[in-house]
């Protein structure tokens, strides 16, 4: 059986301490294992118990503190993808920040991670 784990892919590391961060976690640890029973048979022998925590090291870092949402896409892509997320190029992704990109600049950084990914699965 697999490992029954929330991983944490953080491209701003050092930004909130750890014991916040497993704060913040605590409501998922304990519904994610009851959200999913809810979802399987009765006859089925699923664990409620919680979640753990892991936080995953060594993950490309943003160079802002602004674009975080844009790492988290790249990160579920490449990880729904089935990609190592360290090949991820922070020289990629520019300094979009929250307000005042413009959509050219969101579709040209969208075509260079996809022209990224298209070559890495070759």
């Amino acid at each position: 059986m697999e490992e029954r784990a929330i991983l944490m892919f953080d491209s701003l590391k050092g930004h909130i301490r750890r014991a916040a961060l497993e704060a913040y976690l605590l409501p998922l640890q304990v519904l994610i294992p009851l959200i999913i029973k809810s979802h399987v048979t009765s006859e089925s022998k699923y664990s409620t118990e919680n979640f753990k925590f892991v936080n995953v090291k060594d993950v490309p870092q943003q160079v802002n503190g602004s674009d975080c949402g844009i790492f988290a896409i790249k990160f579920i892509e490449f990880l729904h993808a089935n990609m190592d997320v360290n090949t991820i190029r922070p020289d990629y992704v520019p300094s979009l920040g929250c307000f005042g990109f413009g959509v050219a600049a969101i579709l040209e950084f969208e075509y260079n991670f996809n022209v990224h990914i298209f070559h890495c699965l070759l």
